[in-house]
């Protein structure tokens, strides 16, 4: 494993609880988040127990380009396709509601053996955060080694990602039951489903994902009863527009062939600032809710934001 340096000795801080300690300090004041008050008044009731309950714009000098997301309740790591790494506290107000995004420390991902570092999916494991390529079709593992961040020297390649289109490969991953469940942005299975992937030690299966028409699945995570999937849609008259769906993991097979089918979705509307919205981070709340930050990625683009919005599902319902 390639040693990890951080660019910045200091206090230690947790990464997340899988990975343990990581001694690091603030990079930068000036990376912070606003919430937009004014764009979100009130909660939106987007029906079905899904709820959207705060927003708020990210900014800094050097941040942007964000497409993925894990951590915890109080703590997210934010990855850039650029490869970018950004460690952010979450403060909450006694409802749960994200009051403040701070403090921010900027990490530097290490060198790998791959012409891009095109990180598009995070997912923590029991040993560290898988991490997905978009354009190298490759997954490693991002792990704590005596003290020091480092990837893991097995990268997984299979020869059925090599057909993915290379800025339209795996953009959705997530952990189920010792599986990593790959979806791809642009790439289409013999059903007409979105193509996904199912692997485990090496092993690939090919599968499939019921994505909606017009848009395309950009994020996933699971919890331990549900799956959720984050889809997007870019036209010229609708503009960027978001869709979540959510399936119990009861429903699924692990390492089958047979086609991913969401038990409800949902499209979020136009009364909600989104995005490019690529991340996705699901939480298991001690009020039985989970809670679903999604998050944009601008493309580096001065037209487009970095946005967080936080959302509530009741699943008892479902």
């Amino acid at each position: 494993m390639k040693p990890w340096p951080v660019r910045h000795a200091g206090r230690a801080i947790s990464i997340v609880a899988a990975i343990g300690l990581l001694s690091a300090a603030c990079a930068a004041q000036v990376l912070r988040g606003t919430a937009l008050d004014d764009e979100l008044p009130a909660i939106v009731d987007l029906g079905h127990g899904l709820s959207v309950i705060s927003a708020h714009e990210l900014h800094g000098p050097r941040l942007g380009g964000v497409s993925a997301v894990t951590g915890s309740a109080d703590e997210l790591i934010l990855f850039s396709d650029r490869g970018d790494v950004w460690q952010v506290g979450v403060e909450r107000a006694a409802d749960g509601q994200i009051s403040q995004l701070a403090p921010w420390q900027e990490l530097d991902l290490p060198e790998l053996p791959m012409p891009y570092l095109d990180v598009e999916s995070a997912t923590a494991t029991a040993d560290g955060i898988a991490l997905a390529f978009e354009r190298n079709h490759a997954i490693t593992e991002l792990r704590v080694e005596n003290g020091q961040l480092a990837f893991d020297d097995r990268i997984t390649q299979h020869g059925d990602l090599d057909v993915l289109p290379i800025n339209g490969g795996i953009e959705a991953m997530a952990s189920i039951d010792n599986h990593w469940l790959l979806i791809a942005e642009q790439a289409y299975a013999a059903d007409g489903n979105a193509q996904a992937f199912w692997v485990k030690n090496g092993e690939f299966v090919t599968a499939s994902y019921a994505v909606a028409d017009g848009f395309s699945a950009t994020a996933a995570d699971a919890t331990s009863s549900h799956l959720i999937i984050l889809e997007r849609s870019l036209s010229l008259l609708a503009g960027w527009r978001a869709r979540l769906s959510i399936v119990p993991l009861e429903r699924l097979q692990p390492g089958s062939d047979q086609p991913i089918v969401p038990q409800r979705s949902w499209v979020i509307p136009a009364s909600v600032p989104v995005d490019n919205m690529e991340a996705l981070k699901a939480i298991e709340r001690r009020d039985g809710l989970l809670e679903l930050l999604l998050l944009s990625d601008d493309n580096f683009n001065v037209l487009q934001r970095n946005l967080l919005l936080q959302m509530t599902l009741d699943v008892s319902g479902l």
